[in-house]
């Protein structure tokens, strides 16, 4: 009883518990949430790599170059292409741009979250290749 009496006091203890405890809820939480960004840096790779890949070629149908990616990045993104040039054979003029969208949803399952994210990567790029008419 001398113990709750006693005016002086130490409140290292509580101190220590509290900043330990805030630690712990930030790092968990760091935890949680970082395979988010990795999943949307792997996004990014994929459309950068894919718009190179349509300028060197100078066309935007490159199927086999998307599976390729998708079985080394191990993401299955939705790729729409925009693009100016001859729609029918898919070619794309020197200089004429060319965008990549790659769709995907990032889902966050865990005891506490669950989240389907939705995540869209763009990247824009000009064709490297002359085709005469």
């Amino acid at each position: 009883m001398k113990f709750l009496k006693e005016k002086r006091g130490d409140i290292f203890s509580v101190e220590m518990l509290l900043s330990l405890f805030v630690i712990f809820v930030g790092f968990s939480s760091l935890l949680i949430f970082l395979p988010y960004f990795h999943h949307q840096q792997k996004l990014d790779s994929f459309a950068r790599e894919l718009v190179r890949s349509c300028e060197i070629e100078g066309s935007v149908s490159q199927d086999a170059y998307i599976n390729r990616l998708k079985q080394r990045l191990k993401i299955n993104p939705e790729v729409t292409f925009e693009y100016s040039g001859y729609k029918s054979s898919k070619r794309v003029q020197l200089n004429g741009q060319i965008k990549v969208y790659a769709r995907d949803n990032f889902k966050l399952n865990n005891k506490i979250i669950h989240l389907n994210i939705p995540m869209v990567s763009v990247a824009t790029g000009k064709s490297e290749v002359y085709y005469k008419r």
